[in-house]
Order: C-alpha cells, then sequence, then structure tokens
C-alpha cells in the first residue's frame, strides 16, 4: 500500500506555534506532551511542523501541561500585536494584579471563602453569613 504523505502547506503562524510549542517543551517528548494533554504523538508532530491547526482550547491545554501562561504560544506566534493593545494592556495587567490582591485579602478573612464579596439577601438587602 502506498504511503500518503500531508501535502497541506505550513502557514507563517502555526508553524511559529509549533516552534514555541517544540521549544518550551525542551526537555519532554512529544509521546510525554501527548500524554499529559491527551492525544497523539502523531498530532503534537503535526502541530510542530505547522501543517494542522490547534483550537484554542487545545493551545490551552499544551499551554498547561508545559506550564506556561495561559496566552504565552498565541502572543509568541504573532497572533497578538501588542501595538494594538496599548494602554489595555497595562490596564489589564493592573487589573489582574488587582484581583489577585483582593483574593489573598479574602483568604486572609478567614471566612472560607477566599473572597470579600459576600452573597447578599434578596430580601433584606444586608450580607449573609456573618
Amino acid at each position: 500500500m502506498e504511503q500518503r504523505s500531508d501535502t497541506r502547506a505550513p502557514d507563517a503562524r502555526m508553524t511559529a506555534l509549533g516552534v514555541g510549542i517544540r521549544r518550551h517543551r525542551a526537555r519532554m517528548t512529544q509521546t510525554e506532551l501527548a500524554t499529559k494533554v491527551g492525544l497523539t504523538q502523531g498530532s503534537i508532530s503535526s502541530w510542530e511542523k505547522g501543517v494542522v491547526p490547534l483550537t484554542c482550547q487545545q493551545v490551552a491545554l499544551v499551554e498547561a501541561a508545559l506550564g506556561l501562561r495561559t496566552g504565552t504560544l498565541f502572543l509568541e506566534a504573532g497572533y497578538v500585536n501588542l501595538e494594538l493593545l496599548g494602554a489595555n494592556a497595562a490596564a489589564a495587567f493592573a487589573i489582574g494584579k488587582l484581583q489577585a490582591a483582593l483574593n489573598s485579602l479574602g483568604e486572609a478573612s478567614g471566612d472560607g471563602t477566599g473572597s470579600l464579596l459576600h452573597p447578599v439577601a434578596p430580601d433584606h438587602g444586608a450580607p449573609t453569613g456573618g
């Protein structure tokens, strides 16, 4: 039986995404990464060659398996243009820092909710539980 090769031409950004995956998995084999994300070694190989596109969910799974922050691979591959983000990126960063600070304050409050926000009782308008 004749073996068919994949004849699809790689897309530049998909290739860059694949290069990022390969670089970040430096000490991990394709098979090990495939096991972590629940796919086959062939899928990882195709992604790294840039011939098969990944879904956003697959990219997120790969990033988690590699210990990367969400969006790292897209950013490095040029899918995100930082110039277009402008002040929004700085604002999002500041909001993230604020959320982290609020979460740590909520955990320190000892109320077990991990949040400074408490549900409001619909009939009285007063905070519940405490």
